[in-house]
């Protein structure tokens, strides 16, 4: 927070960052004031700096397909339409609510940790328990879950990160691994790290996911970056051991950044 600067920032701390189709970009706070959270709407062209005070923590943005935002929050999935409305869709509406970062999380039910929209402008949401699908036109959410002796089922509940790169499958990353979802069958391919091979994820805790320009899915684990080649379902190790790789992003050069817990690293891959 800058002491000589005319608008004043309630908090130095932020979360995450979103930038939506028009240009502009949301940003939500990590701390709170007294229990309200901001949420930021940043207008590159223009020096204000305009903020909505929140009840909810967001963890996760997405926009759908006519560019309205959609918010993953710790009170669940808030959609705001194009006249700033908001709406708020539970999981659970008999959950308790999450009030404070003291607050066991294993209670509230309605946490989403991340989200993403599919081909069809559905969202897949990742929580603390289990997998969501939400179908904005009929209001429900459909879970996933982990099922003890079911080899299929998602292999942990704990949800951290989701990307589709292909029709009918989607990436999940867990507490426990990355698993590749079949969504015709509802089931789940696991990968997990082995330690006598060099060619498997490089840690269990999956981070985050994206796909490049060139159809590359590059996975950020709490040990390193993977790249996954797909012809032989081994992973490519970058930054292993030197980093928990949190969020990343492509520019439009095609270099590869990832924010991590050690610093911010670039990627330009040769050509």
């Amino acid at each position: 927070m800058d002491k000589n600067s005319r608008d004043k920032l309630p908090t130095d701390q932020f979360w995450f960052a979103y930038k939506t189709k028009d240009g502009l970009l949301w940003i939500s706070t990590w701390g709170s004031d007294n229990g309200i959270y901001n949420l930021y709407k940043i207008n590159p062209y223009e020096n204000k700096l305009p903020y909505h005070n929140m009840k909810e923590w967001v963890f996760a943005f997405a926009e759908d397909s006519a560019h309205t935002l959609w918010l993953g929050t710790s009170e669940g999935l808030i959609h705001k339409d194009s006249t700033g409305k908001e709406q708020q869709f539970l999981i659970d509406k008999n959950s308790p609510s999450l009030t404070s970062r003291s607050n066991d999380t294993s209670v509230n039910k309605n946490i989403i940790i991340c989200l993403a929209k599919d081909k069809e402008n559905k969202f897949w949401a990742g929580t603390p328990h289990g997998l969501y699908h939400f179908d904005p036109i009929t209001q429900k959410f459909t879970r996933y879950h982990h099922q003890a002796g079911n080899a299929g089922s998602l292999i942990c509940d704990t949800v951290l990160s989701v990307n589709q790169n292909a029709p009918g499958k989607l990436w999940v990353g867990t507490l426990k691994g990355l698993d590749l979802m079949d969504i015709n069958a509802g089931t789940f391919k696991h990968f997990q790290n082995d330690p006598k091979d060099s060619g498997s994820i490089s840690n269990n805790v999956i981070e985050f996911i994206i796909k490049d320009r060139n159809n590359k899915l590059w996975i950020g684990t709490n040990n390193g970056l993977d790249k996954l080649d797909g012809q032989s379902g081994h992973f490519k190790r970058y930054l292993y051991t030197k980093a928990a790789v949190i969020c990343m992003m492509q520019d439009s050069d095609e270099n590869l950044w990832a924010g991590t817990n050690t610093g911010l690293y670039k990627y330009a891959e040769k050509k």
